[in-house]
């Protein structure tokens, strides 16, 4: 290893030990003969000086009316490193003075957090479809009462996402309002487009629509309030799930 990969070791850059090891060689020299020494070029030689000044490796003085810089003893590098010990120490003892706090910030922040967006209008709610074609479970359940979805965002564009869904092979669980089932019974084949269907009870009105997807919920407001939201949250998704599933085995005619 060389000497100016030595020093380089020890903290200085590669000009930074072209240069010092130059002035060593020449002692005391103009800016133009360390240049040429060093062979970094000069216009770049000016800034490195100043810098091995503040450090304490070179000085410079003014002779005849010129600038002539010289080397540092060797035996300040040994004092540079010394006071970067001293500085590694301090701030050492200034993080650990900190650490509990810094500690208590990573536990919180380490807590997962739920990721909420929100959609205003119906161009923006039909993002929320958009999301649904990309689940990866390739299933949803959902409670809706259709007839409150259609008047949202209009036939034709549910007709339009139930093919891109069926295309996607992906499968859904519809629990619906009783005034849903005789449109369904008369006008769609839910086995054809992957559906199962559950009835409510009478008594049982959904305004909203509320759909469980991977780890998301989404909701999805009547026309009236014209909103949606979609929840990214395990938790939140699981008991939802479980809340439509129980509904879906204790209160759900099935549709034949």
């Amino acid at each position: 290893m060389t000497l100016e990969q030595q020093l380089q070791q020890f903290g200085l850059k590669e000009k930074e030990a072209k240069i010092y090891l130059a002035l060593l060689e020449l002692g005391q020299s103009p800016i133009q003969d360390i240049a040429k020494k060093s062979g970094v070029k000069r216009t770049s030689v000016y800034d490195i000086l100043e810098h091995l000044i503040k450090l304490g490796f070179t000085t410079v003085m003014t002779k005849k009316k010129h600038r002539v810089y010289f080397a540092e003893e060797p035996e300040k590098i040994k004092n540079f490193l010394l006071g970067k010990q001293r500085e590694i120490k301090e701030k050492i003892q200034g993080l650990d003075e900190i650490l509990p706090e810094l500690k208590n910030l990573f536990n919180i922040s380490a807590i997962p957090r739920p990721k909420i967006k929100f959609f205003e209008g119906t161009e923006e709610i039909k993002k929320i479809f958009d999301d649904v074609l990309n689940c990866k479970s390739k299933e949803y359940w959902y409670i809706t009462s259709r007839k409150k979805l259609k008047e949202l965002v209009g036939e034709e564009y549910l007709d339009e996402h139930i093919k891109k869904r069926v295309a996607a092979k992906i499968k859904c669980y519809s629990l619906r309002t009783e005034e849903d089932k005789t449109e369904d019974q008369y006008s769609r084949s839910h086995r054809d487009e992957l559906r199962e269907v559950c009835y409510l009870p009478p008594k049982i009105n959904f305004t909203n629509t509320i759909c469980v997807y991977d780890n998301k919920v989404a909701v999805i407001s009547s026309k009236k309030e014209n909103y949606g939201f979609i929840v990214e949250s395990d938790e939140l998704a699981e008991t939802m799930m479980m809340f439509i599933k129980m509904l879906w085995k204790n209160y759900c005619v099935k549709n034949k």
